[in-house]
């Protein structure tokens, strides 16, 4: 008996109305003195976070196409008055590099740190750097499904809690509950974070997180002796199914999610993937028991990849080879 893990195709991201500049707002302090500078894209929700916070207060934001690590960045930070600007951690990781520490900045007033967790040693670094100039490091955390922000640290407690997600934001609340359902109150307890905007309506349309764990719910309602089975880490949910129904495919949503199913013969996966829907197959075990498969003529599998490997970059991609989609012909005279 092999365990063969299809996943489907698709990775549709699509906007979240919902507004947390105001939140911004409050916690950082902002007014219209304010002049950020961009770092962060702003189809990313953490850099358009920034935007909309600041357009809030009426402050002017220092728009550049620049990097961090090019000259011209710091000559036009420097010129400007830059007040402030955000990064992720690889972006304090280059900071580090480029000895920020020892850079003369005198209209910087903050600096903030979202989109992954910052090494605490980094962090404690940063935060050493905020208390002796002057000048607040604000810690974030948040996801897409929140438009970025969920919880801050604040900069006065940037290092007695350093390594610490902090509060949730204001109007915000955030709590732990395990593997049961029962909310964790006891520190050192692994547990599932959840987050509620106090008094404002959530108008979810179409997020990829929240689809996910949706279809699987559709899927266990909606087909018989479909299981959920939720890991102690809380870190995995398993879509256990009896069986390949006909209409399988009509609960993988917009985005990609995973099923699993025993199978006694290969060749019952056929008809899930002899669809255009089906992008990789993840095996484990021996390779060989595929080729039954793989030679039968199905239409939708690009990939034949290890289990833990199917979310890694290959040149054959949703059916499309990028290197002839990526290329060019020039002509050089």
């Amino acid at each position: 008996m092999g365990h063969i893990f299809v996943k489907s195709r698709g990775y549709v991201l699509f906007c979240v109305k919902i507004d947390c500049a105001a939140s911004i707002v409050q916690y950082l302090h902002l007014d219209e003195t304010e002049r950020p500078i961009t770092t962060l894209p702003m189809n990313y929700t953490y850099g358009l976070s920034i935007i909309n916070s600041h357009l809030m207060v009426g402050a002017t934001i220092l728009l550049t196409e620049k990097g961090l690590m090019q000259k011209e960045f710091w000559t036009f930070f420097k010129e400007q008055e830059a007040t402030s600007f955000g990064g992720v951690p690889y972006t304090y990781e280059m900071l580090e590099r480029l000895r920020f520490f020892r850079m003369d900045l005198p209209s910087l007033r903050y600096f903030t740190q979202a989109g992954g967790k910052l090494a605490p040693e980094r962090h404690r670094k940063f935060a050493e750097y905020a208390q002796k100039r002057g000048k607040k490091f604000v810690v974030m955390y948040g996801q897409t499904e929140a438009t970025a922000r969920m919880g801050y640290l604040p900069p006065e407690r940037a290092l007695d809690k350093c390594g610490s997600m902090g509060v949730a934001i204001p109007g915000g609340r955030m709590w732990l509950r395990d593997v049961d359902g029962s909310r964790i109150t006891e520190p050192r307890i692994v547990g599932e974070l959840l987050h509620e905007k106090v008094k404002a309506k959530y108008d979810f349309r179409d997020i990829q997180g929240i689809n996910k764990l949706t279809d699987a719910y559709r899927c266990a309602a909606g087909l018989e002796g479909v299981r959920l089975c939720f890991g102690a880490d809380m870190l995995l949910t398993r879509a256990e199914i009896p069986g390949l129904y006909t209409n399988l495919m009509e609960y993988k949503g917009n985005s990609g999610f995973f099923l699993e199913y025993d199978c006694e013969d290969i060749m019952e996966l056929r008809g899930i993937c002899d669809d255009r829907r089906c992008q990789t197959l993840a095996y484990f075990g021996d390779k060989k028991m595929l080729g039954p498969l793989l030679v039968s003529g199905i239409h939708g599998v690009d990939r034949v990849v290890p289990i833990g490997r199917t979310m890694e970059f290959d040149l054959i991609w949703d059916g499309m080879d990028l290197v002839e989609r990526l290329s060019r012909h020039m002509c050089i005279y």
